[in-house]
């Protein structure tokens, strides 16, 4: 009687290849997916750290200890640093640029949206505190609606419009209860709201066949001319030339040009290599940072209905995406 050792057990075909080592072909896909990954999350932690120390910096280049007040030369700078950053990534072959090249028709409307909404953003960190700079810009989500409602005709299911009551309700308590609100403040802030829709809603029908690399490699330096053209009238040069560059503020101006061209750098690839829940979620968390480093850095006063307002106004973008990002049937909302 043969022994059981002795008999053969025949193996699967399954068994075989599962017990067989991967060639390094075989595991290569699998290595380069792992290394995307890691190189997706740190731009993403570097976007928002870039994003919340830009907003710090130049809240400390406008503030008294500085005395910086020349906000539309910074721009200028910032978008200079842009241009040259992004052209040399390019000449690095970070990216192509397109067979024809975009006429000044199609480039210099997106110039225009884009300087018009980030000087109104800056006077509004310039008069605002920084937790009501950052609430105020919330505000970017309702009023886009309303204008596509009016421009393009665009309606939303009730479930949006639910949340975003709730989202103008959260600014409402947070805006009356901020001892820090000025006519000024207010002003600045509705007028960013209300370009930076308007520049989103130009951007889809302007930029169609460009990336965003594309656009912004040509955007940034018209957008570089442009303020400077507007600081020659905003701003005081005679003070600019004899303002004194102490090492604090070299190095502040320095970091805040740097964080700048990051952030566009880092949008861009992480627009393009994550999910649209990805990257609400690395703008929800970008908000509350910057509201704390408000509280942290500047002394603002904490109040409790201060604190709910911004809670309440939080709540409300976190139900709008999480309606936006439902299945459903494409649609044109922000």
């Amino acid at each position: 009687m043969p022994s059981p050792r002795s008999e053969a057990v025949p193996r699967s075909l399954d068994q075989t290849e599962q017990q067989q080592p991967k060639t390094p072909e075989q595991q290569q896909p699998k290595t380069a997916d792992l290394k995307n990954s890691v190189t997706t999350v740190m731009l993403m932690g570097l976007n928002i750290v870039s994003v919340v120390s830009i907003v710090i910096l130049n809240k400390k280049i406008f503030s008294q200890d500085v005395k910086f007040s020349f906000p539309n030369i910074l721009m200028a700078f910032h978008f200079i640093v842009t241009a040259i950053g992004v052209y040399v990534y390019q000449k690095a072959g970070g990216f192509p640029l397109p067979e024809t090249s975009p006429g000044i028709k199609t480039t210099l409307p997106i110039a225009c949206y884009q300087v018009l909404s980030v000087m109104f953003v800056n006077y509004s960190l310039v008069y605002n505190s920084v937790g009501l700079y950052q609430v105020l810009k919330l505000a970017n989500i309702p009023v886009l609606c309303v204008m596509e409602f009016f421009w393009k005709g665009i309606s939303y299911p009730l479930a949006i419009k639910l949340s975003l009551s709730l989202l103008v309700a959260g600014i409402g308590v947070t805006t009356v209860t901020d001892v820090s609100v000025n006519q000024w403040g207010l002003i600045h802030g509705m007028l960013a709201t209300v370009t930076t829709g308007a520049l989103q809603i130009q951007v889809k029908d302007i930029s169609k066949g460009m990336t965003s690399q594309q656009s912004c490699y040509y955007v940034a330096p018209l957008s570089a001319c442009i303020f400077s053209a507007i600081s020659l009238v905003t701003d005081n040069w005679v003070l600019f030339m004899n303002f004194t560059y102490t090492p604090v503020a070299t190095l502040l101006l320095l970091c805040s040009g740097f964080a700048a061209f990051l952030i566009n750098f880092t949008l861009f690839v992480i627009v393009g290599k994550t999910s649209p829940v990805t990257y609400q979620v690395v703008g929800h968390i970008k908000t509350i940072l910057v509201i704390i480093c408000g509280f942290l850095f500047f002394a603002a006063p904490v109040h409790m209905r201060n604190v709910v307002g911004m809670a309440v106004a939080m709540a409300g973008v976190i139900w709008y995406t999480r309606e936006k990002l439902k299945p459903k049937e494409p649609e044109n909302g922000p």
